[in-house]
């Protein structure tokens, strides 16, 4: 249970960071590379700690197709968190397990019991409740624009608020549905039974997204400052760290009640930490969305 427990606090505060990124004005793109960095260095760390390492490529492949969707995933993430409050975006990137429940349907021929489909309709109205939020008025924070995307300050034109509002939903449905895609190559990864091989695809999980930003900033001369690398190098060790104590986790209790207890757990402390730290106000409508997500991420599981 302690690792469990650690997983669950070192994955806040990967999400955190997220919001703390935003709030020093850091260059996201620089963050996003430096976090990857970071995970793959828990993930080396973890390899020489096991003593011995045999590559199995069909797991590394995986793990760089999953990798790919990292990447943009939370590049995306990055770019939404600007407006969005991490309270409720966190809560729905956390929905994001019910991808592999419906490929298992649709590959494996696994269907969902009765309280599964209940949490996966659940799941739809929460959704439609968060996507009511982010796309009405609002009179949240200001947003806040990286320094390349910057325009000259002005009044926002009659409808902009609603439009860069529903830019924001639609940056947070992309990087729900990227998570997703990751969810299912892992589900793939254990139904093709390469799951003892979780260090090979560890590594390429962290090392493919790491050269794909590496290249990005080079090509357009984006090196960031300290703080960019600082903020960067936490998050992914934070993240990477939270990952591996999970796999700890894994080794002293079914997954059965290792992913709902982490899942539930990281939104529950999550939530407290923005509303605490950054004074979030979450409207009616995201609370409801908040308290389904809870019922439908336990009946899933």
């Amino acid at each position: 249970m302690l690792f469990l427990l650690l997983s669950i606090l070192l994955n806040t505060v990967f999400a955190a960071c997220y919001k703390v990124a935003v709030r020093r004005s850091c260059q996201l793109e620089v963050v996003n590379v430096w976090m990857y960095i970071g995970s793959l260095i828990t993930a080396a760390a973890y390899i020489l700690w096991k003593g011995s390492y045999s590559l199995h490529t069909a797991a590394f492949w995986m793990g760089t197709l999953s990798g790919i969707f990292g990447y943009f995933a939370t590049l995306t993430f990055f770019f939404h968190i600007i407006k969005g409050q991490l309270s409720s975006s966190w809560t729905v990137i956390s929905l994001s397990v019910a991808f592999p429940v419906l490929a298992s349907i649709f590959a494996w021929h696994e269907y969902p019991n009765t309280m599964q489909t209940v949490g996966l309709l659940l799941i739809a109205v929460a959704l439609v409740l968060f996507g009511r939020h982010e796309t009405g008025n609002s009179e949240d924070e200001p947003l806040i624009v990286p320094d390349d995307l910057a325009q000259p300050a002005k009044s926002p034109a009659p409808g902009g608020a609603r439009k860069i509002q529903a830019m924001s939903f639609l940056l947070l449905m992309i990087a729900f549905v990227l998570s997703g895609m990751i969810s299912i190559v892992n589900k793939a990864l254990i139904q093709f039974g390469f799951g003892e091989h979780r260090d090979s695809y560890l590594l390429g999980y962290f090392i493919a997204p790491t050269i794909l930003g590496v290249f990005h900033l080079a090509s357009h001369r984006k090196f960031g400052d300290s703080a960019d690398r600082k903020v960067g190098l936490v998050m992914g060790l934070g993240g990477g760290t939270s990952t591996l104590f999970l796999l700890l986790a894994l080794q002293g209790m079914p997954g059965i009640v290792a992913f709902p207890v982490r899942s539930l757990g990281n939104l529950v402390v999550t939530g407290l930490v923005s509303i605490v730290a950054w004074k979030e106000r979450l409207s009616r409508s995201q609370w409801l969305g908040i308290a389904l997500s809870l019922i439908a991420l336990k009946l899933i599981y």
